[in-house]
């Protein structure tokens, strides 16, 4: 079971029928193993790197990961942030069509012209 703790100024009291954990051992997973620890942001297992959206167990910038206890993370890119990321052929910063870059961040034209900003 989990160690129910009270904290004293004299130390830590153990509950009976309790063992003590030890702080390394929720610390004890290493990135790149596939399951997300507390001290990670994301960890999507041997295949991350940059251009994964999750390089050194951190997310990159224009990615979001998704994490399913004890599994690797899923990360993609975030359309519609103006981050082209990942396979996005464009991101304009929304996801509105008709601009030069569709609402799934894919050109409408070729070449690629986008419009940012007001028009």
């Amino acid at each position: 079971g989990v160690a129910r703790l009270e904290f004293r100024s004299n130390g830590c009291m153990q509950e009976e029928g309790f063992r003590f954990a030890y702080v390394a051992d929720a610390l004890s997973g290493t990135c790149g193993d596939g399951v997300r620890q507390p001290h990670e942001e994301c960890d999507v297992g041997s295949g991350g790197g940059a251009g994964s959206g999750c390089t050194r167990c951190v997310v990159e910038t224009g990615f979001a990961c998704t994490s399913v206890q004890n599994s690797p993370d899923t990360c993609e890119a975030t359309c519609g942030d103006g981050v082209q990321a990942s396979t996005e052929a464009c991101d304009d910063g929304n996801q509105v069509d008709g601009d030069g870059c569709s609402a799934t961040c894919t050109c409408e034209e070729t070449p690629c012209r986008i419009s940012i900003g007001p028009s």
